[in-house]
């Protein structure tokens, strides 16, 4: 500092400078939970993707497994027409 300077002078540098170390400090502790909220956002957007990619491969081997048990089904359906027909005609003769 210059010794030239009075203490009122001094002073108010001083308090200039801790008035621009403050500021400092709030923007810091600002970005900090603007970059927070980011990574949040991220993490959640993140997530939903991968709740839906699994609902979709679930949503597709459910409808895999409901195809396959109506086609059981049909083909049983289908063998005891079958049966049944054979029955008839062999209490018809």
């Amino acid at each position: 500092m210059d010794p030239n300077l009075t203490e009122a002078e001094k002073e108010g540098l001083l308090r200039n400078h801790y008035q621009s170390l403050t500021g400092i400090d709030e923007m810091m502790e600002a970005e900090r939970r603007k970059q927070e909220a980011e990574l949040e956002k991220a993490i959640k957007d993140r997530a939903d993707r991968r709740r839906k990619a699994l609902e979709a491969k679930y949503k597709k081997e459910i409808n895999a497994e409901i195809k396959e048990g109506e086609q059981q089904i049909k083909g049983d359906i289908e063998a005891k027409k079958v049966e049944g027909s054979k029955e008839i005609d062999k209490d018809i003769d």
